[in-house]
């Protein structure tokens, strides 16, 4: 009888099991150097070509195999972490499933060397698509190499889905430096090809292992944060407040020395600094937990890079509790002194900042209130008693009436037997329609008042608004910047000064894989020693109060998107940040002339309604529900 059901042939079987374990050549990386750490190696060495597919190789000085152990290791389920199942819930190895040097060699060309510290010779096993083609006796130092070669020859649909060459090494080299991180006891070497990426001295020291990594200048100012509680501790770095990046891209939390992802530390991390940080900034970290192997589980996913807490909640609060401390202990808050004779505030940092004194501030009556006056056009001009100058011209409630009657009485209506030529002539019929729309829109809000320096309170004719300034002012300048960068040739603003920038290595590679494309634009970037770049010049010609700030968030979010880049992308990601960073902020206190005059900007622009991000400009409330709410209908 014919069945539906049969058994897998070996070889898919395992392709399919490399699969969940190897992703990409980052993941050959990450495991081979955990089975070196695993040997009680103190000396790991990788090497890479290209985006890792043609060569990886990890050599360490750990204590090696025998014949018998290397020809079982390379065997699926084979394990010297654990004997049984009870084993897991007292792991204190990195590796424990026995997955990764068969799955490795199932999917490459690989080569595994490897001598015991007590034997005067080494052995040998090469081997394609997980068979054994060649083996035997080797002279080789104690410990072992590993060689891949040809990743994903024999599954070539794999390789469609790596990005480029300098993404993939950038992936390889942000994962090696986490493992530095992990273990700072042990010296890494990374090069590629023959280039030394860099070098951890291996000493002990977390914040040395972090300079090599992140750049001295960033490490002199991480904050030293520790804590304990009873059986669970904390120890590692974080940034001060005013050190940020727009994603968490630069942020490892360990747990009993193993890389892991965990949303708990991560809003752990968020908890401590509470209000400290601006919105969409993030904090870097290098945080080691250490606690019971019995209180999570790594036996999560095959990568082993997920964990899970069986008291998240415990975590949460001694994880927040004790950045929180650190924070207050090295950042006290600005305290501020209110001085009533000179009628100013004196700020710890010596600041100053000129106001009233605080009886005038209480007490001082209430500025008078501008006025409409109408004048001989028939517009209607709002006049603050007391200045010669227009605050700024505003239809009045009269002017809305009439220009809705003269709208319906010689507006020209479009005859409908007549219809445009092309799809891109009725497009741009319904954008100018739109646009005009729009304008007559906002012409016809008058402001009132500004609510927390943060909103714009506006008045329609059976309409109350809300405004957000920033975003108002964020979408007229990614409009405006925009329409200058497609309307003129990109060139450079040169700096002043050049600003030195400290990169991580896969900050290095994105600049590096972009550099023709930030040329450009308009960047100008120069390379001034390992991992340290000169920025000489930015795009468009706009004057930046923190041009480095800006190119590492612009960094930060290439990072963080799928795919590479195009240059039209790039272009527009700066534009995107440079609207933002020049933005009128939350917090800003507007006169009436400048909320009507960035009402009158926003009239002009193609999406008046949504900012940059896609959150909204303006909300409403109609006089409907007003007197709804109050009862009154």
């Amino acid at each position: 009888m014919d069945t539906r059901i049969r058994l897998l042939e070996e070889g898919c079987i395992n392709q399919i099991a490399a699969g969940e374990v190897i992703e990409r050549p980052c993941s050959v990386v990450k495991e081979l150097v955990e089975n070196a750490i695993d040997a009680e190696a103190d000396r790991i060495e990788i090497a890479v070509e290209a985006n890792g597919v043609p060569l990886i190789r990890v050599r360490d000085n750990g204590f090696g195999m025998s014949e018998a152990d290397v020809k079982q290791a390379v065997l699926p389920h084979a394990t010297s972490k654990i004997t049984g199942i009870g084993d897991l819930d007292a792991l204190q190895t990195l590796g424990f499933r026995g997955e990764a040097l068969p799955s490795i060699a199932a999917i490459a060309r690989m080569e595994l060397v490897s001598r015991p510290r007590e034997s005067a010779e080494g052995f040998f096993l090469r081997l394609e698509g997980g068979k054994v083609v060649e083996q035997g006796a080797a002279g080789s130092p104690a410990g072992t190499t590993v060689t891949v070669r040809d990743l994903f020859f024999n599954t070539p649909a794999r390789l469609k889905f790596l990005k480029s060459a300098g993404t993939e090494f950038g992936l390889i080299s942000d994962m090696v430096g986490r493992l530095a991180l992990s273990r700072p006891d042990i010296s890494f070497t990374l090069t590629h090809p023959q280039r030394s990426i860099f070098r951890t001295p291996g000493n002990g020291g977390l914040l040395a292992a972090i300079a090599q990594i992140f750049g001295s200048d960033l490490a002199r100012r991480m904050l030293l944060v520790e804590g304990q509680s009873g059986a669970l501790a904390v120890h590692g770095y974080i940034s001060p407040p005013d050190l940020g990046r727009s994603t968490r891209h630069q942020q490892t939390f360990l747990v009993n020395n193993r890389v892991v992802r965990a949303k708990v530390l991560s809003q752990a991390l968020k908890d401590g600094y509470r209000t400290r940080l601006p919105s969409g900034t993030y904090p870097l970290a290098v945080l080691a937990l250490s606690l019971d192997p019995q209180h999570f589980d790594v036996n999560v996913h095959p990568a082993k890079l997920e964990i899970r807490f069986r008291d998240e909640k415990t975590i949460l609060g001694f994880l927040s509790e004790t950045i929180a401390k650190t924070l207050s202990e090295r950042r006290p808050l600005k305290a501020f002194t209110y001085s009533l004779e000179k009628g100013r505030v004196l700020e710890q940092s010596g600041s100053l900042q000129e106001r009233g004194s605080l009886e005038e501030r209480i007490f001082s009556p209430s500025p008078p209130k501008p006025q409409y006056v109408k004048e001989e056009s028939g517009l209607f001009i709002l006049r603050s008693p007391g200045q010669s100058s227009l605050i700024y011209p505003i239809p009045g409630p009269e002017t809305e009436v009439e220009r809705e009657r003269e709208r319906d009485n010689t507006a020209e209506r479009p005859d409908p037997s007549i219809e445009p030529a092309s799809r891109e002539q009725r497009e741009e019929v319904s954008r100018e329609d739109r646009k005009t729309r729009n304008r007559l829109f906002f012409e016809r809000l008058r402001p009132l008042v500004q609510l927390w320096d943060t909103y714009i309170i506006a008045e329609g004719a059976e309409t109350l608004f809300l405004v957000d300034q920033h975003a108002a002012h964020e979408r007229i300048r990614y409009e405006s910047l925009l329409e200058q960068a497609q309307r003129t040739e990109t060139v450079s603003q040169p700096l002043l000064a050049p600003l030195t920038l400290h990169l991580t290595i896969q900050e290095e590679q994105v600049v590096l894989e972009h550099i023709s494309s930030l040329r450009e634009m308009g960047f100008i970037v120069e390379e001034f020693g390992s991992h340290t770049y000169l920025l000489r010049g930015v795009p468009l010609g706009q004057a930046l109060d923190d041009p480095e700030e800006c190119f590492y968030r612009f960094i930060d979010t290439v990072l963080s998107k799928p795919e590479t880049p195009s240059l039209s992308e790039l272009l527009e990601r700066w534009i995107f940040l440079m609207a933002c960073r020049g933005s009128v902020k939350a917090s800003n206190a507007l006169n009436l002339t400048e909320m009507g005059a960035l009402l009158l900007r926003l009239a002009e622009t193609q999406n008046p309604f949504t900012c940059p991000h896609g959150r909204p400009i303006i909300i409403e409330f109609s006089r409907t529900e007003l007197e709804k709410r109050f009862g009154r209908t």
